[in-house]
């Protein structure tokens, strides 16, 4: 499906530099992307409606540092 899409829009991008249409040519830049950007939003729609929502099967844990104390204790105590 995506190769047709990419041949269609080199097409319309060639002919429209062999027109010298300097208006159309800037409107195919505006249009091109977005036509992409619908397409992929399709593609996850798609996916998530197969698949459900994604969610991560890994998670990150702190490590205290050896090098800096655990966040609201100080290491030192604060002379005043």
């Amino acid at each position: 499906m995506l190769v047709p899409l990419a041949l269609l829009g080199e097409t319309g991008h060639l002919l429209l530099d062999q027109l010298n249409d300097v208006a159309a040519h800037h409107f195919f830049h505006i249009v091109f992307p977005l036509a992409a950007f619908v397409v992929f939003g399709g593609f996850v729609v798609h996916d998530i409606h197969l698949r459900g929502w994604p969610a991560f099967s890994w998670r990150l844990h702190a490590t205290p540092s050896s090098n800096h104390p655990p966040p609201g204790r100080l290491s030192e105590p604060v002379n005043r």
